[in-house]
Parts: C-alpha cells; structure tokens; sequence
C-alpha cells in the first residue's frame, strides 16, 4: 500500500498546475473547509505552513503517507485501502468523536487522505451525521457543495448508510441499481449524475466521438456546448460545468 499510495502522490504532484479555476485539478492543492472546525484535503494540499497558518490542532491521516512533524499537532493515522471491501466504518465513531472533542476545546481538525475524495470524505461525512445533526443526504450535499470532487466509493457509502441508520434511527441514503445496468450498487445520490455521463456519452457517439478516459480534459468547454441537442437534451452549460468539476480522479 505505501508504494502505490506513493504513485498516487506523485501522479497529482505531477501534473501541471491549473492556471483556470474552471479546471478540477486545482482542488487537489488545496484543502477545503466544511465548518469553521473541520477541513478536508489530500496529500498534496498539506503543508507545515498551511497546518500552521489555519491553525490545526488535530490531523487525522487516512493514508500510509507519514505525518508532518508540526509541535502542538494531535495526530491520528488510519491505515486503510480505498476498496469497497474495507472496513472503514470500524473508525466512524473514534474519528467523529475526536473532531468533536477538537471543536469542544476550540480546536480545528483537518481529515485528509491522498486526494481528498473517498476515504477522508467519509470520515467527515461520519462527523457530520454523528454530531452536526445532518442526515447522510444532507451531510453529502454540504460536503460535495464544499469540495467538488467528494465521492466515497460505494462500499464505504453502504457502510456509512448503516452509521446513519444506528446513530439516527433510519437512512436517507439508499443503494440502488447503476443505471447503465448490470449488478452494480450505487448510493442515490450518484444516480443524476451517472444518468448525465451516459447522456454525454450517447451524444458523443452520435457524433462518431468517443471518450478515451473518464479524465476532465474530455468534458467539454461550456462554451463548446452549441449544440442544440447537447444543451436541450443531454444537459446544459451549468451541468457541464458541474460534471467538470467532477471528473477528477475518484475513489481516492
């Protein structure tokens, strides 16, 4: 796991650096606030000087990336694979109740992983069902609103519908089929956006184009988007704008 959680680090520090905010690649350098209390970032985005300049009180790490020697720091590490099969909800509750032991004391936590998306994500979004008295829908429509490029994989969403339901009493998220078929499980509140990207690839395939890879370079530019069928019947600007953003690099 270090080695390639390693490659994962060097493959986004790799990369150019966005000049346009329009691209997703400019979240991952940064770390995005959820509440006055709590951030969630990834790797490339934690530093000494940022550590101190928002001042943290408390890191939680969910990689096997070491941790920042910062003094006054509380740090806690979670070594765990982003797969499905993981058991991440095993640390739900000690997280949550960390970062709210941090904000009861005036503290400030920052959850991070390698790019900010799954792993880490979901610790927040524990925190936030837990304490924060947000249902698992509306803990996830904060969240993605903060940091566009959220979206835990569909194992650790199962796992965090189960957290909802024993901390809450019932759901507000449910697994339902992918809708381009076969068996696969997906939270509801992916469905939309799934149900945009076959829509897009429909259209591009009525154009003889076909997409190479699910990277953002392949969404096109809002003001490309002239087609009437592409505006009226697939999604318009505002959604391609959206789906930009969230074409980035997942379950990570």
């Amino acid at each position: 796991m270090p080695n390639t959680e390693v490659q994962i680090l060097g493959d986004i520090m790799s990369r150019p650096r966005p000049l346009s905010g329009m691209r997703p690649d400019d979240v991952f350098y940064e770390l995005s606030p959820v509440t006055e209390y709590l951030l969630l970032g990834g790797a490339p985005a934690v530093t000494v000087e940022r550590i101190r300049q928002l001042g943290v009180t408390c890191v939680i790490n969910v990689t096997e990336l070491p941790n920042l020697p910062v003094a006054g720091v509380d740090y806690i590490r979670i070594a765990i694979d982003d797969l499905p099969s993981a058991q991440l909800s095993a640390f739900f509750d000690s997280a949550a109740d960390a970062v709210e032991q941090q904000r009861r004391r005036g503290g400030r936590t920052l959850i991070h992983c390698v790019a900010g998306v799954s792993r880490s994500a979901s610790l927040v979004l524990a925190h936030q069902v837990k304490h924060a008295g947000l249902s698992l829908r509306e803990a996830f429509q904060r969240v993605r609103s903060r940091r566009a490029v959220v979206r835990p994989n569909a194992g650790f969403f199962q796992q965090l519908i189960e957290f909802e339901r024993r901390v809450r009493g019932s759901a507000s998220v449910r697994m339902v089929r992918h809708p381009a078929g076969g068996g696969e499980l997906i939270p509801d509140v992916y469905e939309t956006e799934y149900r945009r990207l076959i829509g897009w690839a429909e259209w591009l395939r009525t154009k003889n184009l076909e997409p190479e890879d699910d990277s953002a370079e392949w969404w096109p530019d809002a003001d490309d988007c002239c087609d009437d069928e592409w505006r009226g019947g697939v999604c318009g600007a505002d959604d391609v704008a959206r789906g930009r953003e969230r074409a980035g690099p997942r379950g990570l």
